[in-house]
């Protein structure tokens, strides 16, 4: 899950670099979710409240940033 965690700021960093402006591509979410979503998993399976907590949130920030890109890519279409 850390390294999906870390992945995702390499991701970022060279769609910025490719255009040269700041970027946040699709890619960068999904990596979001599925590290929070095995790094939730991992805090469960050790017990620890606060840590599931703090990765219940992050995944209800990604999965609405998910949401919002595709239902803006769904009114394009």
């Amino acid at each position: 899950g850390q390294l999906i965690f870390f992945s995702r700021w390499i991701v970022q960093w060279l769609s910025s670099e490719k255009y040269k402006s700041s970027v946040i591509p699709l890619s960068f979410w999904w990596f979001s979710f599925i590290a929070g979503l095995i790094t939730l998993i991992y805090a469960k399976h050790i017990g620890s409240f606060p840590f599931m907590l703090a990765q219940a949130v992050g995944l209800v920030v990604y999965s609405r940033n998910l949401i919002l890109i595709y239902g803006r890519k769904n009114e394009e279409n």
